[in-house]
């Protein structure tokens, strides 16, 4: 029961239908759910861990708050994991691979002039996996996977933004390129300057939804 309600409480988060910043009222929310208080509670444990779930004061608890310097804590974060994923993976991605992914491009690039950025974010996560997966350190590829679920509650409060997301697919194409090229160390330099440049661009983002 308590891993059904951790899931339950976790997908509530994510979606942001628990806002960032709600006040986490154990009675009101196990009623909600309708679930008992015990099951709630050690969820709530399992999710403050994960940072979904903050100490405010006391025994009082939050959904964890999104702010820009917390969002670029954690595209900084990544960048130093995917950095590393990235430099280990060079030379290990085979053509074959990086034709599954790349041939999505021109349909990405499709739908963005329709305005939908759906496609594109459901894609991301496969693109990255291309040198993820391939990195040879299992500890990173984990931290990298619990990552995905903060990434996705961050996209998910800031909403759908067209431009930001045909920067994000130029940089794609540009690491693309890195991977084709011939000198070594490319690929890492090109994630990070991605990496980097999306954490600016969702912060400003959220300071902008701050100020409205």
């Amino acid at each position: 029961m308590a891993g059904q309600t951790y899931e339950i409480v976790r997908d509530l988060i994510i979606g942001c239908r628990l806002s960032p910043g709600t006040p986490v009222i154990e009675a009101d929310l196990a009623r909600q759910l309708g679930i008992s208080r015990s099951p709630l509670r050690e969820a709530l444990r399992r999710l403050e861990e994960e940072g979904f779930v903050e100490e405010a004061s006391g025994r009082f608890r939050l959904i964890a708050t999104i702010t820009s310097e917390k969002v670029l804590q954690l595209y900084e974060f990544r960048c130093v994991l995917e950095k590393f994923a990235a430099d280990r993976a060079e030379g290990m991605i085979s053509s074959d691979a990086l034709e599954r992914v790349t041939n999505k491009f021109d349909y990405l690039a499709a739908e963005l002039d329709r305005s939908n950025v759906l496609p594109f974010n459901d894609a991301d996560f496969e693109f990255h996996q291309l040198f993820i997966s391939r990195c040879g350190n299992p500890l990173i590829v984990n931290q990298l996977s619990r990552l995905e679920s903060q990434l996705r509650r961050v996209w998910n409060f800031v909403g759908s933004h067209v431009l930001h997301t045909r920067l994000s697919l130029q940089e794609h194409i540009e690491i693309v390129e890195a991977i084709n090229a011939p000198r070594p160390r490319l690929l890492a330099s090109a994630v990070e300057r991605h990496i980097l440049a999306v954490g600016r661009r969702v912060a400003g983002f959220v300071e902008e939804r701050g100020r409205s």
